[in-house]
């Protein structure tokens, strides 16, 4: 009976510090909504989160009715604005995350800098005309999860990443010292450098050295004893 009481016991401190725990973990701000202008194309893009999204009478306070009416999407920069595409999916561009667009806003990439250590949530997306047209799990772009770099509770993936307007292209370095290059219209990998050599090449690199350092020793051994 003693040992019951004190299981439950035990159990209902346990409850009240894993509350506690919850309780102290403050809640994440709402989505905000954000705009870019391409001055020289006389567009401008629009992120707008919808609901169950965003707290309707918080942005409304904020940002105003007329500016959570907007779309999400691209517009010609106009008086009344004129959509060239919408997008259907929140994008934000903070807690880990960056989003590069091409120089006319008809590109963007979403590269979130923060993984789990399973590695499968998706890291990179691309998308042309407010769709994803391609997407990466670190998983696709780091061998060993024993790379990845700790942060805080969660890991990162990534040394850098720039983009080239100009080219139209994206290019990230993983912290495996691995180079990708990708094409920003289609998401495809146009090339790829680098990186740090997987343990499995280097064991059976050092198989086959050990072995034939063998069969060599064995044959100068053989026509040592010949010469006898």
């Amino acid at each position: 009976m003693k040992r019951i009481v004190a299981a439950l016991l035990s159990l209902c401190v346990g409850v009240s510090v894993l509350v506690q725990t919850v309780q102290a973990i403050p809640p994440s701000p709402p989505p905000d909504p954000w705009e870019v202008e391409f001055e020289e194309y006389g567009r401008i893009f629009f992120m707008t989160p919808t609901e169950p999204d965003w707290n309707v009478e918080y942005n409304i306070e904020r940002y105003g009715e007329e500016r959570m009416q907007i779309p999400s999407g691209l517009y010609y920069n106009t008086d009344p604005l004129v959509n060239i595409y919408r997008v259907y999916e929140y994008v934000r561009p903070d807690f880990g995350m960056q989003v590069w667009f091409s120089s006319d806003g008809q590109y963007f990439v979403r590269i979130n800098r923060i993984t789990s250590r399973e590695m499968s949530h998706d890291v990179l997306s691309f998308f042309a005309g407010g769709q994803r047209v391609a997407s990466y799990a670190a998983e696709d772009l780091v061998r060993s999860r024993r790379a990845l770099q700790r942060f805080s509770t969660l890991y990162t993936w990534v040394q850098s990443g720039e983009l080239d307007q100009e080219l139209g292209i994206l290019i990230v370095e993983t912290v495996e010292s691995r180079t990708f290059t990708f094409d920003m219209a289609t998401g495809e990998i146009i090339s790829q450098t680098g990186g740090r050599t997987p343990v499995l090449v280097i064991v059976a690199a050092g198989v086959v050295a050990l072995t034939a350092a063998i069969v060599l020793a064995r044959r100068n051994r053989r026509i040592f004893l010949d010469r006898k």
